[in-house]
């Protein structure tokens, strides 16, 4: 009988550079009759992902100048930063736009997987207006979707009270179309932090 050796490449291998036969018990390689390559769907991990958001709002007929304001999904780091933001998982059900810095509710962001007809993944975040706000329009919206160990990476340092200052205009999700609901369509290849 032949001995048997499995020799496993790592994730994605498609050549054989490298491979050589086991050293037998004369201490020469064995001789290779037969090799035979099986390939293995891996499956992979599924992530735990976050959103953060910063978004400028308008109340109708404001006027950009005097009457803008701002408004901030709490979690995760919300009690030490500047601006409130913090991140919530994308699972989470319950993700809460907030007015400034204070708990007045503004609005909801809801977050869907999708699998659009080319069968790619992706991640559909739609942001609405509480009824108190309906008569609002979003401006521009700063968008962070990503692991919540990227997240630190959008931390400037902290404020003279020490409080953390979050580079907001760094996320790599944006959006400026002045409108009364806010929708992002992320495709998973873009997520990157």
């Amino acid at each position: 009988m032949m001995p048997m050796c499995i020799i496993m490449g790592p994730d994605g291998t498609l050549g054989d550079s490298g491979l050589s036969s086991p050293v037998n018990a004369s201490g020469n390689p064995a001789g290779l009759s037969n090799l035979s390559s099986c390939f293995i769907k891996c499956e992979e991990d599924e992530v735990e992902l976050v959103l953060a958001m910063k978004t400028y709002i308008l109340p109708e007929g404001g006027y950009p100048e005097e009457d803008m304001a701002w408004a901030v999904t709490h979690g995760e780091g919300s009690d030490d930063d500047a601006l409130h933001i913090g991140y919530k998982s994308t699972d989470d059900e319950d993700i809460t736009l907030y007015f400034r810095y204070y708990d007045d509710i503004v609005g909801y962001v809801i977050v869907t997987k999708e699998t659009d007809t080319e069968d790619k993944d992706y991640l559909k975040i739609y942001a609405f207006f509480d009824d108190e706000y309906d008569d609002w329009t979003f401006e521009k919206s700063y968008l962070y979707v990503g692991t919540a160990g990227g997240f630190p990476a959008y931390i400037l340092g902290q404020d003279s009270n020490g409080d953390n200052v979050t580079n907001y205009e760094g996320f790599p999700f944006f959006e400026d179309e002045s409108s009364s609901t806010r929708a992002f369509e992320i495709y998973y290849d873009e997520i990157t932090e």
